[in-house]
């Protein structure tokens, strides 16, 4: 029973830490950052490995209302989409959770659903983190939007 016990702290241990250690923000920031680069210069694909299961109908949708219009836009952008962490904070109750706020410079957005993107010179987000098995990945309850 002793051995069994060892063995249980032994497994479990890592994985309760993975997202309680002082590393944790750093690589939530990656993911966040990692995320945003991907889906601010709408490559959703790319944009999916940082994004939790439940959250991935968020990106589909945003991929199925790319127009043509849309692509030509980024295509003739003449600056680069640049993203920049601003803030992060761990939730006070679960450490399991983050929230990030990333500032998005000169990014293409998406207005109302049927119509073209237009340039944006800067917005702030705030992007919520879970943690889970030792991962960090975004999560979304509606598309991305900016701050007021």
């Amino acid at each position: 029973m002793r051995a069994l016990l060892y063995l249980s702290v032994i497994i479990l241990f890592p994985v309760f830490m993975a997202c309680g250690e002082s590393g944790t923000e750093k690589e939530s920031c990656e993911v966040a950052d990692s995320f945003a680069t991907a889906y601010f210069n709408w490559n959703y694909k790319k944009a999916l490995k940082y994004t939790h299961p439940a959250s991935r109908k968020w990106i589909v949708y945003a991929a199925t209302q790319v127009k043509q219009e849309d692509v030509d836009i980024l295509r003739g952008m003449d600056e680069p989409t640049a993203i920049e962490i601003t803030d992060y904070t761990r939730d006070e109750k679960n450490d399991s959770l983050m929230h990030v706020t990333v500032r998005i410079n000169n990014f293409l957005t998406m207005d109302t659903i049927g119509t073209s993107g237009h340039i944006m010179k800067e917005g702030e987000f705030v992007l919520a983190l879970v943690c889970i098995k030792g991962k960090w990945l975004v999560k979304l309850d509606e598309l991305p939007r900016p701050l007021k």
